[in-house]
């Protein structure tokens, strides 16, 4: 009996001892991360961030509720990330919310008020019931008055959820909050101005990048004919893949705010290709764009070359093959000139992205200047290009590449020039530019405060398709060919962080996050045995162990 009562209370202060561990280790925030991925382990700038917070926070989180296997996996990391916020401050508080549970009033109420701050809905078509469910990836950051929205589930590569998806999505949620709760408390939005009036993107093509802006940015448009001077309150100056010449008072208007610390981003065409005439004719010559930006980017640092870039890291295009039926025939072709750039590991705007998409690009050549140049985008190891003019036919598709004749390697198509910029204008302002500046009370500037520019040749790079049977833009960087989508927009919205302050939180995009997922074919193939060694097998390894356990101790203390 007294072997029993020690053994008794040996077990009962052993329980003891584990929950005291336990309490402790929550009340002091103490854990270790075995995981390969560090998925439990909150970056140095995250913890800067949530543990400067000294006033009640609310998150609300959307994605709750009864969802499909693939949705449950980012809910439960969504949890997780949330729960280390809580526990490291307690200011934080945290409301799971279903959309979709209450009134019809209040479920209408809801989902006009995600239509209004451009929250759209996932569809799922539930096969066993014939029906849609919808689904709410979202949640709102709220500090007072001020309500930043977080997209939780990154868009879909080949247009519908799966597990590299969800993987995805789970890992960029630690940025995705830190870089709300960062937003929160800035004192303004920044503001985010395309330019107009010289054959730019329309806002319908620049609509899924300008959309996914407005959840941080404000953003809007300008024509530089209706400016006396770019304001200093715009952020970010967007050229986006103009058409028409830039006048020297226009130019003197762009030099001038970059000189008061503007940030400019040139996203623009050195030659010009009318892919309707090529697909007509067959053939189309291609020729500079008079922009008369130039002299402009010289000075900068950079010279944007007369040539398109041709690579073997690229994508494809339909032609018509025949006819069936009176109807064109389609099939995809490997196209030279649509590249999928690769971006450089050597700077926090494009490490850890995947491939960016470039239509008829040009190599940027950087020039010597005290302005630091960090490459970007390039082409690959086997690409070459073509000098202006530059005759571009479809017959290229009949023939197998030359892969010796793809011998250029570090072609560059995308740069990020930062410093002090010298102005185009040094010695030559005109006494209309003169007078100009004092009726505004400005001085011309011969140098600029350290800013930055960035120059992708290529203004397609921001160009979204359009959806004709949905009516709507489709994603940014979605090709409807290869049914894949680029990076483009995660490039973009990188780059546009990076220029406005918010560098620090980058490297969170890098972090990866690997779902160790079971393989369902052969799952589905030994249902039987699965599901009797997770059932069965665990039940009886317990009994087994005690046996064991009290066959020992019999011996032990019996002699038997």
């Amino acid at each position: 009996m007294n072997h029993i009562t020690t053994h008794i209370w040996g077990f009962i202060l052993f329980g003891a001892g584990l929950i005291a561990v336990n309490v402790l280790a929550v009340q002091w925030n103490v854990k270790w991360d075995f995981t390969d991925d560090q998925r439990f382990t909150l970056a140095p700038t995250t913890y800067e961030v949530v543990d400067a917070i000294s006033e009640p926070v609310t998150v609300t989180v959307y994605l709750t509720g009864d969802f499909p296997a693939i949705f449950t996996r980012l809910e439960k990391s969504t949890q997780s990330l949330l729960t280390q916020f809580t526990r490291k401050n307690a200011n934080i508080m945290i409301r799971y919310d279903n959309p979709s549970v209450g009134s019809v009033e209040e479920v209408n109420r809801r989902r006009e008020e995600f239509s209004k701050n451009g929250l759209a809905p996932v569809r799922l078509s539930i096969q066993d019931k014939s029906t849609e469910k919808l689904i709410y990836p979202y949640a709102l950051i709220q500090f007072g008055m001020k309500k930043v929205y977080v997209n939780l589930l990154e868009a879909e590569r080949a247009g519908i959820p799966n597990d590299q998806t969800i993987a995805q999505s789970a890992a960029m949620l630690e940025y995705k909050f830190t870089s709300a709760l960062m937003r929160l408390f800035q004192e303004r939005k920044k503001n985010v101005v395309f330019t107009e009036g010289h054959g730019e993107l329309t806002p319908a093509e620049t609509a899924d990048w300008e959309r996914s802006l407005r959840a941080y940015f404000n953003t809007t448009r300008a024509n530089l004919d209706s400016l006396v001077a770019i304001p200093g309150e715009i952020d970010v100056l967007v050229i986006a893949k103009p058409t028409d010449p830039f006048s020297e008072k226009d130019k003197f208007k762009i030099d001038q705010y970059l000189m008061q610390g503007g940030r400019l981003m040139f996203l623009m065409d050195k030659m010009r290709v009318n892919e309707d005439s090529l697909r007509f004719n067959g053939t189309y010559v291609s020729t500079n764009y008079p922009l008369n930006l130039d002299d402009l980017l010289f000075k900068y640092g950079v010279r944007i070359q007369s040539n398109l870039v041709l690579s073997l890291e690229h994508t494809r295009r339909p032609m018509i093959v025949g006819q069936v039926g009176g109807e064109n025939q389609y099939e995809l072709f490997p196209w030279y000139y649509y590249l999928a750039a690769i971006p450089s590991d050597n700077s926090a705007i494009t490490k850890g992205l995947d491939r960016i998409q470039l239509k008829y690009a040009s190599v940027i050549e950087p020039l010597e200047s005290p302005v630091r140049k960090t490459p970007l985008l390039h082409a690959g190891t086997h690409a070459r290009y073509q000098f202006n003019p530059v005759e571009v036919s479809l017959d290229m598709v009949r023939f197998q590449p030359d892969v010796s004749a793809f011998g250029h390697g570090n072609l560059h198509m995308a740069y990020l020039l930062e410093g002090e910029f010298e102005s185009l204008y040094q010695n030559r302002v005109t006494e209309s530019m003169s007078s100009g500046l004092h009726e505004l009370g400005m001085s011309f500037r011969e140098r600029s405060t350290p800013t930055q520019i960035l120059v992708v040749s290529d203004g397609d790079v921001a160009r979204n398709g359009f959806d004709p049977q949905r009516r709507q833009p489709q994603p940014l960087g979605f090709d409807p060919y290869e049914n894949y989508t680029f990076d483009n927009k995660a490039f973009l919205n990188n780059a546009m962080e990076y220029m406005t302050g918010m560098r620090a939180i980058l490297p969170l995009r890098g972090k990866k996050v690997e779902m160790r997922l079971l393989d369902a074919q052969r799952v589905d193939q030994h249902r039987l045995l699965v599901q009797v060694g997770n059932g069965v097998f665990p039940v009886m390894s317990i009994v087994l162990v005690s046996m064991v356990w009290r066959l020992y101790r019999k011996r032990k203390y019996t002699g038997l």
